[in-house]
């Protein structure tokens, strides 16, 4: 074990420990304690000897976007060389690693319903030849022996080969879209994708769905955080000065659009991903998420997954030892209390972590993006048969997501394989359907929306500063003149937050 000590931490700031050997390993230490005002703790624990960096960034809080840089202070970046010696009894080395990456079933298949609420393990780049599944980046994710199974990858063939239809539904912000977007640039070939970072799903707040040979690939935009508490009276919300929630309640409509999920059973989704609402300040378990659950049809055979506000490079799992245990103690509680075996709950701390220095703005501006996922251009290697693809959405931690969202889908990867090609789509048309408003702001959760439909090739989507196209709403006068209820920090400022009891806002500023 490798403990690192930073002497006298700034009040205000946080710390984030990577560890890298180039090619071969990217991993975080973790926080053991906090001394106030004296020194901060982290112990990591190495699993194969190599030559590794270690990298301390200095994270102002509550700032954030790509314009702040998070400087390494001194005399990081530090090389160690960790010997064979070195290596505990309990990590096994390299051969126990590839034993591991190898040997343990696939995640899709275990019964265990935490299976993903402790998430732990090594990320081993593509020097090390584990000769086990790789993403597509040749990074492989190895969970560790506590969760004991190794996530499967399937290829863009595999996903066209399918024998009969499929869809995986991811319903969230735009974390969980990373998600949706590397999927659909798997689905995808290099042709229809080229547009995708311009086009109406590279960044929809509404609803998408993508269809090419039996898969069906939906995103539904789902802002928990506006999600009312229980009793609350009707309130408008404001962001800055433009409204982020109208009168009306939220949630309301997004029971309406969970209920359409289900209502026709021929069109049910075998996989989804949703988000949460764990983490927000107003949030209840009972309200927010189980109430969702009960209503599940009880014949539905699929699986949700629920992610929440701790997937991501922004937090990443940088409190405590002790702060992270509670957490996913929490997660096993939860899971524990819906008793359902078709409900899985990712651990967004430890998903998070190891990555954390990789997210979208890359290793200069660790933590000041929420997104793990970045527009890209980078030649990889698709499958076994050498085919040479263009992945247009790079990001690792959304990718191992996407694979495990098909691994539920599709099944083990043996069985998968053995039935491929029967009864296959012939018409491997790409097809896209889309509800998406032009502008963030107001959160637009729509039931039953009218999609436009396009076939063919992604292209870009029309300018979204068109006046005649605007559907941003500015806060009433009446709101804005009440007092701050909370401010966060966004991608690029902080934002204020007013929520304004209708009952206090007259009704001409509502009608407006």
């Amino acid at each position: 074990e490798l403990q690192i000590e930073i002497i006298n931490p700034k009040p205000r700031y946080q710390y984030s420990v990577t560890i890298e050997s180039t090619g071969m390993y990217t991993g975080t230490a973790t926080m053991l304690s906090r001394e106030k005002g004296k020194k901060l703790i982290y112990s990591w624990q190495p699993s194969f000897p190599a030559s590794y960096d270690v990298y301390v960034h200095e994270l102002e809080r509550n700032r954030y976007g790509a314009h702040v840089k998070t400087p390494l202070i001194q005399p990081s970046p530090l090389s160690i060389t960790i010997s064979t010696d070195q290596i505990s009894s309990t990590s096994g080395g390299m051969e126990a690693l590839k034993e591991r990456a190898r040997s343990t079933i696939p995640c899709q298949s275990v019964a265990n319903m935490n299976i993903f609420s402790r998430f732990d393990g090594d990320w081993i780049g593509p020097d090390v030849h584990l000769e086990a599944d790789t993403l597509r980046t040749g990074w492989t994710f190895v969970p560790s022996e506590a969760m004991n199974c190794t996530f499967e990858t399937f290829s863009q063939q595999d996903l066209l080969s399918l024998p009969e239809k499929k869809s995986i539904h991811v319903i969230g912000t735009s974390k969980e879209r990373g998600v949706f977007l590397a999927l659909a640039d798997l689905l995808l070939s290099e042709d229809e994708k080229f547009h995708i970072h311009k086009s109406v799903i590279g960044q929809c707040w509404g609803r998408v769905n993508v269809t090419k040979g039996n898969l069906e690939l939906v995103y539904q935009d789902f802002r928990v955080a506006q999600f009312e508490a229980e009793d609350a009276e009707d309130y408008v919300e404001c962001h800055n000065d433009l409204i982020a929630k109208d009168s009306g309640k939220f949630i309301d409509n997004a029971t309406s659009v969970w209920h359409e999920v289900f209502r026709d059973e021929s069109s049910w989704p075998s996989t989804i991903l949703m988000l949460s609402g764990k983490g927000e300040s107003n949030w209840d378990f009972e309200y927010h998420t189980r109430s969702f659950v009960e209503t599940l049809p009880s014949s539905w055979n699929g699986t949700l997954v629920f992610t929440d506000g701790y997937f991501s490079p922004r937090l990443a799992g940088l409190s405590a030892d002790d702060v992270n245990e509670k957490y996913r103690s929490k997660l096993e509680e939860y899971l524990e209390t819906m008793d359902d075996e078709r409900i899985r709950w990712i651990d967004g701390k430890g998903i998070s972590k190891e990555q954390r220095m990789h997210a979208e703005f890359g290793p200069e501006f660790v933590t000041r993006s929420q997104h793990f996922h970045r527009f890209c251009n980078e030649s990889i290697i698709d499958d076994s048969a050498g085919t040479l693809n263009n992945m247009r959405v790079c990001g690792n931690v959304t990718d191992l997501m996407a694979q495990m969202l098909l691994g539920f889908t599709l099944g083990e990867k043996k069985e998968y394989t053995e039935k491929m090609h029967q009864n296959e789509a012939t018409d491997m048309k790409l097809t896209y359907c889309f509800d998406c408003p032009k502008k963030l702001l107001p959160f637009h959760i729509a039931p039953n929306p009218q999609l436009t439909c396009t076939e063919g090739p992604l292209h870009e989507r029309d300018n979204a500063d068109d006046e005649e196209t605007k559907t941003e709403q500015t806060c009433p006068q009446s709101c804005m003149s009440q007092g701050i209820s909370f401010s966060f920090g966004s991608q690029s400022d902080t934002v204020n937050v007013r929520q304004c009891p209708v009952s206090t806002i007259p009704q001409v500023d509502l009608t407006a």
